[in-house]
């Protein structure tokens, strides 16, 4: 034989192993977080069972059978979810409806936090529900320019002398526009419930009344709906797979399969991890008889 044509083969037999190889790999690590995410679901706090997709927990269930904006912390009696740079403990999960009532992990029963960071929700990921509003709440207000006047007056143990605090509920906007609001040391916005605001627009009642009313409305929390890949995992559990995140530092969707991952759902054209070009033609060529 000659030397050269010798070569070729011998490079052509061994670029082929490797890929063979690398694909055989590539779907064993597949077929293993298949079987983790469909075999393990999580419980967390004490009154969360069989968590799934798309919470996650780092001593629960791997990144990659969750989407990366769900991990929860499980180490208290509750779930914590941080959303944003903002911690929430989650009081309520609907899987079916996509929907959380959370409350803010730093308010609950502790409506003196003062915190000075409002809620913000990635709108990718996170929508506030149809009846929940935004509760203002003012602390360290000169008492000498609140007007008495202006209604959900409230205390804190450590305000200083001549200092006051007040919320302001949805309502309560249109009937004290015409009050000059003072000028106060921290203004921020919570989201509450309609219902819990309106339990807090009474008036006439005395500062330790207010506190506790303004305690049992923020610890009721707000639901908010969650859009995690929703389309696409519903077109992944049609066709057979599980949803889950792609094991890279990209983190995308991926819908895990019996056979390999897919971008969308199984048997789609989209696989992962495969790259293009020679790669995807060998992957196509050996990958499903390597199960075998």
């Amino acid at each position: 034989m000659h030397p050269h044509l010798f070569h070729t083969i011998l490079i052509t037999i061994t670029i082929t192993l490797m890929f063979h190889t690398t694909i055989t790999l590539v779907i064993a690590q597949y077929n293993e977080q298949y079987l983790k995410c469909n075999n393990t679901r999580f419980n967390c706090g004490d009154n969360f069972e069989e968590l799934g997709y798309p919470f996650w927990g780092q001593d629960q269930l791997p990144a990659y059978c969750g989407h990366p904006q769900f991990e929860l912390n499980c180490s208290g009696d509750a779930p914590q979810i941080m959303i944003g740079s903002i911690s929430y403990r989650v009081l309520g999960i609907v899987l079916k409806d996509r929907n959380l009532t959370v409350v803010r992990s730093d308010y609950w029963r502790n409506p003196c936090s003062k915190d000075g960071r409002s809620d913000v929700f990635n709108p990718d990921f996170f929508r506030y529900g149809s009846d929940t509003q935004n509760l203002s709440l003012y602390y360290g207000c000169p008492s000498s320019a609140v007007s008495a006047a202006l209604p959900g007056l409230f205390s804190c143990p450590d305000d200083g002398v001549g200092l006051t605090n007040f919320y302001v509920t949805g309502s309560m906007r249109s009937a004290t526009s015409n009050l000059q609001l003072p000028s106060c040391g921290t203004v921020l916005n919570i989201r509450i419930s309609d219902s819990a605001a309106g339990n807090l627009d009474s008036l006439n009642l005395s500062l330790n009344q207010v506190t506790d009313r303004l305690t049992v409305a923020i610890n009721s929390g707000f639901w908010i709906e969650w859009n995690a890949s929703n389309s696409l995992c519903d077109e992944c559990t049609r066709s057979g797979g599980l949803c889950g995140s792609d094991n890279t530092t990209t983190r995308a969707f991926a819908c895990y399969c019996k056979d390999r991952a897919y971008a969308a759902s199984c048997g789609s054209d989209a696989v992962l991890g495969t790259g293009s070009g020679m790669f995807s033609f060998f992957f196509n060529s050996f990958g499903t008889r390597s199960l075998s």
